[in-house]
Parts: structure tokens; sequence; C-alpha cells
């Protein structure tokens, strides 16, 4: 089952509150920075890096998982 509009919404709503007082300074992003994403019912919450031996490509490592029940 997948979360509704209004809790998706709830949802995106305070994740962006997170991600806002969380994330690095602007100048650093293209280094670090943390990202979000919702399936079905789970929100996944991840770091943002280069990968080391081309760093034209990003990678996401996985660091916090909740699933609405």
């Amino acid at each position: 089952m997948t979360l509704d509009i209004i809790k998706s919404a709830d949802i995106i709503e305070a994740m962006e509150n997170f991600l806002e007082r969380k994330r690095p300074p602007e100048d650093i992003r293209d280094k670090v920075d943390i990202g979000y994403r919702i399936e079905n019912q789970s929100i996944f919450i991840f770091e943002i890096l280069p990968q080391w031996n081309n760093p034209e490509k990003k990678i996401e490592s996985l660091f916090a998982k909740a699933t609405y029940l």
C-alpha cells in the first residue's frame, strides 16, 4: 500500500524542513550533500558524494530508512 496524497504532502514538507536545517553549506554541496526519496511507504535518506575514482559520477549512500505502517 502506498501513502495517500495528504500523508505524502506532510512527509515532503517535513523532509524539506529537515534538509533545510541539515544540508551542508552551498559551497561544498558538490563534495557532500544529503537527499531523500519516497518509495511506496518508505522514506530513504542518503548522502550524495562524488565517486572516488570518477568525481563526475555521483553516488548515493543510504544512511536512514523509515517505513510508515
